[in-house]
């Protein structure tokens, strides 16, 4: 519903978002949105440096504004000068941190839009009542409600979508040939990593699946630099059926190699959603918490399939809380297989 007393005249709006990959992928139709509401407005987005890569090039955005350099967050000083700058009429805080509602008002930005739920919600002056924790809406859609209480008409699914660029399209090709891949090939691709984001399918797992479909086309284990001791596992545990393909990549850049896979299978992490995004089909673990469920961080795409087990037959599970990662480990490569084999190029 839009509520007309709370029409706006948007010129200029910062959008915040200071945490991880999928957080931020999940926040690009949140600018869709703005655009249809106010199609002249300046759209900027506030986002930490390793991050920036997915909204600098994606439609709608205008500006980016850094959070921090090389992982050091940037000085008050440095930082309110650069939203003062803006001159923007609201600021939404999609990921709420008490220091930048503290910038944000010290800024003067006329409306502050935040959570109802965290002891600086007094620095928002318009204020969203739900409770993400609960995880009954996916998280793209909770970010989407933020712009309630501006008036905005917010649909109950929304998608991200992320467009390479002709230059990231031909760095991710140049990886493709170093690694052996042809012309041709659309390998599937296995990322075993998630940065302590979720609860883990073993990589072990990733190993044997790995082998069971490398006789049906390449197969290739990404992730960062990192995560280069993991990757190796994997590709040790498949017996050399998977090659590496790790830390080559900028995030956009492994986003053109992704949309050039045949199915992208991951935990549930920031790259699953990368996947979901260019239009690769997917293949997603989540574990047995609400709050990390698949109704909160599922893949947004009609080609995905998602395993998450079952908390009563796991000793370390009590309800919807998991205590262990024994649980993970009850999906099967076998099933995994017949789901890659559903929503992939890969018979």
């Amino acid at each position: 519903m839009i509520f007309p007393e709370f029409r706006l005249t948007v010129r200029r709006i910062l959008l915040i978002r200071t945490d991880r990959i999928g957080d931020v992928v999940l926040t690009l139709p949140v600018v869709e949105l703005v655009r249809e509401q106010w199609p002249e407005a300046r759209v900027t987005f506030l986002v930490r440096d390793y991050t920036q890569e997915l909204v600098q090039h994606a439609p709608g955005v205008d500006a980016v504004i850094l959070a921090d350099r090389g992982g050091r967050p940037r000085p008050d000083k440095e930082l309110l000068h650069d939203i003062r700058a803006g001159q923007f009429d609201v600021a939404l805080h999609v990921f709420p941190r008490p220091r930048l509602a503290w910038l944000t008002w010290r800024a003067g930005i006329p409306v502050r839009v935040g959570t109802a739920y965290r002891w600086y919600s007094f620095l928002f002056n318009r204020r969203a009542k739900d409770h993400r924790r609960s995880g009954l809406r996916h998280e793209a859609v909770f970010n989407a409600r933020l712009l309630l209480p501006l008036g905005v008409d917010v649909p109950e699914a929304v998608r991200p979508r992320l467009d390479p660029t002709t230059t990231q399209i031909e760095a991710a090709e140049r990886v493709r040939t170093e690694i052996g891949l042809r012309p041709e090939d659309r390998p599937a691709i296995l990322h075993p990593g998630s940065g302590g984001s979720s609860r883990d399918w073993p990589a072990h797992r990733f190993g044997d699946l790995a082998r069971a479909l490398a006789p049906r086309g390449p197969v290739v284990v990404t992730g960062s630099a990192h995560e280069a001791q993991l990757v190796q596992e994997v590709v040790e545990r498949s017996g050399g059926a998977a090659r590496a393909c790790v830390g080559r990549m900028s995030l956009m850049e492994l986003a053109a190699f992704i949309q050039r896979g045949s199915v992208f299978v991951a935990n549930s992490t920031g790259p699953l959603h990368i996947a979901a995004a260019v239009g690769t089909p997917v293949v997603g673990f989540y574990p047995p918490i609400a709050a990390a469920s698949v109704t909160r961080w599922g893949p947004l795409s009609d080609r995905a399939v998602t395993f998450t087990p079952e908390p009563a037959r796991c000793p370390h599970c009590t309800g919807n809380m998991c205590v262990g990662n024994l649980c993970m480990e009850q999906i099967e490569v076998e099933d995994v297989v017949e789901g890659v084999k559903r929503v992939g190029s890969i018979k």
